[in-house]
């Protein structure tokens, strides 16, 4: 039995096959974490007792984080939508102060470009999109 030659060029050609079908497999079946920037996290910043004091969270393609102090706790929620070649997009909402009968939910589109990132601020928190510190 005499077995197949396999020059340079039917190589380069199986292994280009075999690339397509993996990106097209991985379209197909939905693949919904297609982000730029994996090691970024949330950061919700009670800035009124100092930068450093607060509750982070990776910023997975879903995810909720919750923190503060009683009467200005946030409840934040985030879902990926898409990237873009400005950077990853963001559906994120924040209910604040979610200890509270009177909350408010806000919910903003944003960008996140690898760079920290303002998404709320008012007297007792900052809502950051950073990325994660080294560890």
């Amino acid at each position: 039995m005499k077995l197949p030659s396999f020059t340079t060029a039917r190589v380069r050609t199986l292994i280009f096959a075999a690339t397509l079908w993996s990106v097209t497999v991985a379209a197909f079946a939905g693949n919904p974490d297609q982000r730029r920037y994996l090691a970024t996290e949330l950061f919700i910043n009670n800035h009124k007792y100092g930068d450093t004091n607060g509750c982070s969270s990776a910023l997975a393609v879903t995810g909720r984080a919750s923190c503060g102090h009683a009467g200005h706790v946030s409840e934040v929620s985030w879902t990926y939508l898409r990237s873009t070649p400005e950077g990853d997009i963001y559906k994120i909402t924040r209910k604040y102060p979610s200890d509270s009968d009177t909350a408010k939910t806000d919910t903003k589109e944003v960008t996140y470009s690898g760079e920290p990132l303002i998404v709320w601020r008012d007297d007792y928190q900052k809502i950051i999109l950073r990325p994660k510190p080294a560890a």
